[in-house]
């Protein structure tokens, strides 16, 4: 289930993704989830909440950012790093969120989460 602005373009699995941006209630629609692909909604936090395998999918990280300022939240594509809070934002926590950030198809398809999820499930659900 994805948000109507984001769509993964692998055609094995277009005809399985389900537009949820009109839904009218969020949490109907994140029970029914195997995973949680998103861009900078906060929405990645309910799924992460609800253990979901959540994702970020931010391919326009530069102009959002200049044109919208900062976010809650300090995105990185390093490997090796981690996605925290925005210190400016939030001077007294010291947060670290375990979402795995993809600026192209090409990151998502080599994050390893994502590649070890049983595409098989997913055709069979």
């Amino acid at each position: 289930m994805l948000n109507g602005a984001l769509y993964y373009k692998d055609e094995r699995l277009q005809c399985r993704i389900i537009d949820e941006s009109q839904a009218d209630d969020f949490y109907e629609i994140l029970a029914g989830m195997d995973a949680y692909i998103t861009d900078y909604s906060s929405a990645v936090f309910e799924a992460g909440f609800a253990k979901i395998p959540s994702f970020i999918y931010a391919d326009d990280i530069s102009k959002y950012s200049n044109d919208r300022g900062s976010l809650y939240w300090n995105l990185t594509t390093d490997p090796h790093d981690h996605v925290t809070n925005n210190k400016a934002a939030h001077p007294d926590m010291d947060l670290i969120f375990p979402f795995p950030i993809a600026t192209n198809n090409n990151e998502m398809d080599s994050i390893e989460v994502v590649t070890k999820l049983d595409l098989m499930s997913f055709m069979k659900k």
